[in-house]
């Protein structure tokens, strides 16, 4: 980790991606883990599979999130395995 004079905590080799307005957190740190293991995958891409609203309030459910992920594995030769299983009712 690198800290900057500014505050900003940095992970070295781990790309930038501005979420924008949306609300897109979840997507865009998605975005950032495909592109840091060199797949070229877009937050609005992963942002429609899980049906992210655009409203910048709601973001993205956790569920939803996962489902998206299933559906892309193949498409972007990623494996994805639950580490930590959740449960958020």
């Amino acid at each position: 980790m690198k800290r900057e004079a500014n505050g900003d905590v940095l992970i070295p080799n781990v790309p930038m991606v501005d979420q924008g307005p949306k609300g897109y957190c979840v997507v865009a740190t998605a975005e950032r883990m495909f592109r840091y293991m060199g797949l070229t995958v877009d937050q609005h891409e992963i942002a429609q599979a899980a049906g992210t609203a655009t409203d910048g309030r709601s973001g993205t459910s956790p569920d939803k999130m996962y489902e998206a992920l299933n559906k892309l594995e193949s498409r972007f030769r990623f494996r994805m395995r639950v580490v930590e299983p959740w449960d958020f009712q």
